[in-house]
């Protein structure tokens, strides 16, 4: 309200075209011009403008993307838009003018009269040449878009254990540093080393056990992953989700438009006559032409022209065309037609034809429906109502079309036939989408001004059933490969979707999704009044198994199904058995957008690792819920999922999977680095340190930009294994099995620095740095020794952490990390056996003239310890991490026997009983 006001009185704010605006609630009441403030068009849209005009002015602002300066918007009593952030739709909807009434508006009840942030109007309608007032009612962040992009700029975190484990491993290493500066203060204290020097080396010590650089290399590899993804046409608006998709455990999909094709195809009609089904009818013409069921075809949808091409949804399109009629709308134009006050109208004929046709002697009206009223359909009523009226008729016509189980409790019983459900049943279970119409007689009395103010609930209600409207959605041939292949993987699939129950199950055999051999249980809860609700167990093609009955979730070939009625009654009675229903249950139909995030949460709730599959029609709340939600849709409802894909099918899952997983592994293993070449740094300062020497500047700008950084960069570059295995990598690094040999390896490490300095100290001609010198040496032969090994040590674990299988690619593909791996080793080799003297004093390194072969011969026996160190870091890495036996060792030693995440723990208890009572 007060953002209308502001605006209301600002004069000088320029109008706008149709395009993005705020949200704002279109009004009926008198027409009035609405002004707003836009931006000019300009390159340079950056976060400034959208910063300045939404947090410190608090007004809506504009982004015009397509027009060269800033026009003119008109609003008007009905448009029709793009509202994809609302309801994932990147088809058109219509957004209806709100009437006067004592409700109080609220924008979740009234949204489908609200316009929200980020709705592109595509055609408006005005009267009288006046324009309708829009009221604005949330601004900038408040708004849906302003919320999509606040989640954008400050994600949720992601609880991935990779993330919390870090930094735990952070403050381990910090201990470390601790101690390390400990033993430095006690090193240079009993020296009587100056209280600067005495600072200045402990204090180093901080900044190399702990390096400023481990964020960035951390993000090195989702970087490139994200880059890999982009190629393929997915796009992510939150990089660290792609670690969390190498940990999915189920994958849940939307059915229309995600497993199936967006597209329907008309199979046929099933009129009803006086309570009995006919045949069924394959072609429109075989039917009178003054049918009411004809008629609820052509006249019950939501469809418009833009551009004089129908649009709408394509329910709508399908059943339409299926008629043959025509859709007139007022008007011969796009514009003039905003100026008549009249309906739309269907024929089945052209308005040509009916103007050539219409008999004025004889007075006869031509075949004439006008669409007066339209209650669109709703997600949650499961159906959509429109008012009618056959221009040769007195009275009015309500249509109905919607879910047959909606619509069998608002018809006349009589007009239901016995066989209602039997029909029903039988084409569902066939996989076909089956619609119910209906209609209902206005009496004479019922005016065009009741038809605008009529409520839809006394609209809805005393139907008379007119029959079933059957159609086919066919799989998309990408989809049951891929169910197979997350099968294969141990990924659990689930389908979610709002269509039947029976269609549902057949489509989850039809997709492999479940196996054609296995048995699917229907669970309904059958309420009573006075005692605890029933629950029944209906096998699909079988009998009903009524009361309780015992489970065994170990059984693989048995699972659940259930549609979001029963689901509501589960929670309300039964809220203890959901977690072993949600174990067992492959099939959630029925279910409303706030039923899908709710489940999404309960599965969360399980230890899942959830992902969700949607094309984004109702499915915005469930894909920004799930710990990787994919969005298939082309509309800006893709803002509100992680993922969006240009893969209009659920292979993007593969690919994300394949790309979590190497994402994930390279993250663990460049952390791994980073924190080993931290430590390596720490045991060569420290080494030198208690042998009075130190490195030079140029060998710590050596090791740190030259060597750790080309490495750490280029190891993140192996791609995805183009094999999806059943086994997940790792994600904790303090897990034992990840622990011990991280812990094995720094032993390694030090022990080998450590030894190359005794070899060195059991040379005759060595001649040590004496223990009475005030300075630290930096040209000396044990920073010599310790400088190469260690030079060594940080590209055999850069190589060791690269390897492939079974998550990435083989290290011979990575091409630039092989480049810089052996173009180090060339010259770290070059400069221990025979550097020329200019490298030799830039870098702090003793010199040895060709002429002493005592000292090169030691030089040469030296590089068995990189070769030692390569070994063991192998052996530790191929033979002990990620194996199997390590596993069951860690396993042994602690007794474990209880599964860590709960939905294994409650497949581990076997079986649960409903009541107290079994059935046999």
């Amino acid at each position: 309200m007060n953002g209308y006001n502001r605006l209301e009185n600002r004069e000088s704010y320029a109008s706008i075209e149709v395009h993005n605006f705020q949200e704002i609630l279109s009004e009926s009441r008198d027409s009035v011009e609405f002004k707003i403030w836009g931006l000019r068009e300009s390159k340079i849209k950056t976060f400034f403008y959208h910063f300045i005009c939404v947090l410190f002015l608090g007004i809506p602002y504009f982004i015009l993307s397509s027009y060269p300066k800033v026009k003119k918007i008109k609003f008007n009593e009905e448009e029709l838009k793009t509202a994809s952030v609302l309801l994932g739709e990147s088809l058109p909807v219509k957004k209806p003018a709100l009437q006067s009434s004592t409700e109080i508006y609220n924008i979740e009840t009234h949204k489908r009269h609200t316009i929200f942030s980020g709705t592109t109007v595509n055609q408006t309608r005005y009267y009288k040449g006046e324009h309708v007032l829009a009221r604005v009612v949330r601004t900038g962040f408040d708004t849906t878009k302003g919320s999509l992009v606040k989640s954008i700029l400050f994600p949720a975190p992601v609880g991935l254990k990779f993330y919390k484990d870090s930094m735990k491993f952070v403050l381990v290493l910090f201990v470390i540093a601790t101690i390390g500066m400990s033993y430095c203060l006690y090193l240079y204290i009993s020296r009587s080393a100056p209280l600067r020097d005495i600072i200045i080396r402990s204090l180093d010590l901080i900044t190399i056990v702990v390096p400023p650089a481990l964020p960035a290399a951390m993000a090195v590899g989702t970087v490139y992953s994200q880059n890999r993804l982009k190629k393929l046409g997915i796009f992510c608006i939150s990089p660290p989700r792609i670690n969390v998709c190498g940990k999915i455990k189920i994958a849940c999909f939307d059915k229309t438009g995600t497993l199936t094709h967006d597209g329907l195809e008309m199979n046929c009609v099933i009129p009803c006559k006086n309570s009995t089904f006919s045949e069924p009818v394959n072609d429109v013409n075989v039917l009178d032409i003054e049918d009411r069921l004809v008629q609820s075809m052509a006249a019950c949808h939501s469809l418009t022209r833009i551009q004089n091409e129908l649009n709408g949804d394509p329910l709508d399109l399908i059943m339409f065309r299926f008629t043959n009629w025509k859709l007139e709308e007022p008007g011969q134009s796009e514009n003039t037609r905003f100026d008549m006050l009249g309906p739309n109208v269907v024929s089945p004929f052209s308005q040509n034809d009916i103007l050539q046709d219409l008999n004025i002697a004889n007075f006869e009206l031509p075949y004439l429906i006008g669409i007066l009223k339209e209650f669109t359909f709703s997600s949650t009523l499961q159906c959509m109502s429109v008012i009618c009226r056959d221009l040769r008729q007195t009275n009015m016509i309500a249509f109905t079309k919607g879910a047959p189980e909606k619509l069998l409790g608002l018809c006349h019983t009589e007009s239901i036939p016995k066989d209602f459900h039997e029909r029903l049943s039988q084409y569902t279970a066939q996989g076909y989408r089956v619609i119910a119409l209906a209609y209902k007689d206005l009496p004479n009395t019922f005016r065009w001004i009741d038809a605008e103010k009529a409520k839809r609930d006394k609209i809805e209600c005393d139907l008379t059933f007119l029959g079933f409207l059957i159609m086919h959605n066919p799989l998309k041939e990408e989809t049951t490969p891929v169910i197979k292949m997350l099968h294969n993987a141990n990924v659990r699939t689930v389908m979610i979707t709002g269509d039947n129950i029976l269609t549902a199950v057949s489509v989850a055999y039809d997709c492999h999704m479940v196996n054609k051999t296995d048995e699917i249980f229907i669970i309904t809860v059958e309420d009573n009044e006075n005692r605890v609700p029933k629950i029944h167990f209906e096998r699909v093609g079988g009998p009903v198994v009524n009361d309780f009955v015992t489970i065994n979730l170990n059984f693989e070939h048995h699972h659940f199904a259930i549609d979001g009625k029963n689901w509501n009654k589960l929670i309300t009675h039964f809220p203890h058995i959901i977690p072993n229903i949600l174990v067992k249950t492959k099939v959630f139909a029925r279910f409303q957008p706030e039923q899908k995030t709710q489940l999404i949460m309960f599965f969360q709730k399980l230890d899942y690792i959830v992902s969700m599959v949607g094309d984004g029609a109702n499915d915005c709340g469930a894909l920004k819920v799930a710990h990787v939600g994919v969005s298939l849709s082309e509309a800006e409802a893709s803002v509100a999922a992680p993922f969006t894909s240009s893969i209009k099918n659920i292979s993007c899952l593969v690919y994300l999977i394949l790309e979590g997983r190497c994402a994930l592994v390279t993250s663990m293993a460049i952390f791994k680095y980073m924190a080993l070449y931290s430590l390596i740094q720490f045991f060569s300062v420290l080494i030198l340190y208690k042998l009075h020497s130190e490195l030079a500047d140029y060998q710590f700008l050596f090791v740190d930009l030259i060597i750790t950084t080309s490495l750490a960069i280029t190891i993140g570059r192996q791609g995805p294994s183009d094999k999806l295995g059943p086994k997940r990598p790792m994600s904790s690094l303090v897990a034992a099995k990840n622990v011990i040999p991280l812990f094995l390896q720094i032993i390694v490490c030090a022990s080998v620095q450590i030894s190359a300095i005794f070899y060195l100290l059991t040379q005759s001609w060595f001649t040590p740095i004496s223990s009475n010198t005030v300075n630290e040496t930096q040209v000396s032969w044990e920073n010599t020794v310790i400088f190469t090994v260690s030079c060594y040590q940080y590209i055999i674990l850069a190589i060791v952490y690269s390897k492939g299988q079974p998550y990435r690619e083989r290290l011979i593909t990575n091409f630039w990390f092989l480049v810089s791996a052996l173009s180090l080793i060339i010259f770290i080799t070059w400069l221990i056996v025979y550097p020329c003297k200019f490298m030799a004093d830039l870098m702090g390194l003793v010199y040895i003239p060709h002429g002493k072969r005592v000292e090169n011969d030691f030089k040469y026996t030296l590089l068995v310890f990189p070769l030692i160190h390569l070994c063991l870091a192998a052996l530790i890495e191929v033979g002990m991490s990620d194996r199997e036996w390590l596993k069951r060792a860690i396993q042994f030693l602690t007794c474990k026997s209880t599964p860590k995440n709960f939905y294994n723990l409650i497949l581990k208890e076997n079986q649960f009983s409903m009541v107290n009572s079994d059935i046999t």
